[in-house]
């Protein structure tokens, strides 16, 4: 026979019970015939159909034939080396091909065994850092790479180790080669990270983690995740037990990566429409007083704590925002409010008080309803009515008697005619 150098091929058939089968050299594109005393010992019974493997090509001139010899998978890190060579340098090995490499290099580790996979992983990753100078062939190893771990580990599992593979090369690569696998980056977490270590991309990073959150919960868990990671215990504890301190200014402008925090927050004051931020208030990630919230969309911070009142998920009232903006409630929210508060009598009259004035002031007549709640509350409307007649009648003299009129008609008020 006569010898040539390596190179690989994929498997087209193989018979395992009768020893021999056909792979195609990807190089050459010619069919070789495989016989099992050709192959690695381990191998004998293993080759299947679209394996990709190492073998020598011969030529068997007794039959006259193309033959491969040393047959053998590449689950070596040596062996996938090698094939990101040729891939590089040659044309005949495809991108497909050297996933399917990656892929089986990752399933031939015991994935029980962290630790030997860790390490395995870390090799691998080492070994690609010369091509980081190329920016497109670097690019295309490392989208391969991400995508045979995908493949390769349940999506819990893979997800996380595609955070370590990023990682990892955050440490190792400058900035200005990590710029360029930006848009491959998924995960908000490693953005938050890249834009600490590189403050010339801090924008271009939280911008692109802003893209890539499928979720606004989601962003903001990552965000918690990279505050915990970075400061110290204490700043850990305290998220641990309310997170919605990622969100405070007061809290975070003290903390490693506060401006970070600073331009999420400013994404999620200024660019989320109501019901979004509704959301995030109720699941516990932003508080409805926040002092940001408060100066960046005032007009956002009204509506969710009206919200908020009204359908009774504030921590706290506040008498005078009601009183303020009491053309956004109504008796029946009022009286909600009283009971849900435990409002004492004085406060509740102050608000009923208010919303009287309100209807009044703007000339809308105050429903028999209204009356009947009303006189629920006040044991006697009609008292209180006279009793805050300066306050009620002030530019509205006849919305003033009407509504005394209404109350005298009203069966079920108890009134004392004067």
């Amino acid at each position: 026979m006569q010898n040539k150098l390596e190179t690989i091929g994929i498997v087209d058939w193989y018979n395992s019970e009768k020893g021999y089968g056909v792979l195609k050299n990807l190089h050459d594109q010619r069919d070789y015939f495989i016989h099992h005393s050709k192959l690695a010992g381990q191998y004998k019974h293993l080759l299947n159909k679209g394996d990709i493997v190492k073998f020598a090509p011969n030529y068997d001139q007794r039959r006259n034939r193309e033959v491969a010899t040393d047959v053998r998978y590449l689950n070596k890190l040596t062996d996938l080396q090698w094939a990101i060579k040729i891939w590089i340098e040659d044309d005949y090995i495809t991108d497909s091909c050297l996933g399917k490499l990656f892929s089986f290099y990752f399933n031939y580790f015991d994935k029980d065994e962290s630790a030997s996979f860790v390490l395995a992983h870390n090799k691998l990753i080492a070994s690609i850092l010369p091509y980081s100078e190329n920016g497109i062939v670097f690019k295309k190893i490392y989208l391969l790479i991400k995508s045979a771990i995908l493949s390769s580990f349940e999506q819990k599992n893979s997800l996380e180790i595609v955070e370590l593979t990023d990682l990892l090369l955050l440490e190792k690569v400058p900035a200005k080669d990590f710029i360029l696998l930006l848009d491959t980056i998924k995960s908000p977490y490693i953005c938050f990270h890249f834009a600490l270590n590189s403050s010339e991309y801090e924008s271009e990073a939280i911008n692109h983690a802003i893209k890539v959150s499928n979720k606004n919960c989601d962003l903001l868990d990552d965000l918690i995740r990279f505050a915990k990671d970075i400061n110290d215990e204490n700043v850990q504890d305290s998220l641990n037990h309310n997170k919605n301190l990622i969100t405070n200014n007061l809290f975070w402008e003290e903390i490693c990566g506060c401006s970070i925090i600073s331009h999420i927050n400013k994404f999620l004051f200024t660019a989320l429409n109501h019901e979004e931020l509704k959301a995030l208030v109720k699941q516990g990630y932003i508080d409805v007083d926040n002092n940001m919230l408060m100066i960046d969309n005032p007009d956002a911070y009204k509506r969710l704590t009206i919200d908020a009142y009204n359908e009774g998920w504030a921590d706290d009232i506040d008498i005078s925002f009601i009183e303020s903006n009491i053309n956004e409630f109504t008796v029946s929210g009022l009286i909600k409010i009283k009971q849900k508060y435990k409002l004492s009598e004085e406060n509740a009259s102050k608000i009923y008080l208010c919303m009287t004035r309100y209807f009044l002031a703007n000339k809308i007549e105050v429903s028999v309803k209204d009356i009947n709640l009303l006189s629920q509350e006040i044991p006697d409307l009609n008292k209180w009515i006279c009793d805050n007649r300066s306050i009620l009648a002030d530019k509205a003299e006849i919305e003033f008697d009407n509504l005394k009129i209404s109350i005298y008609k009203n069966k079920d008020v108890n009134v004392i005619d004067e």
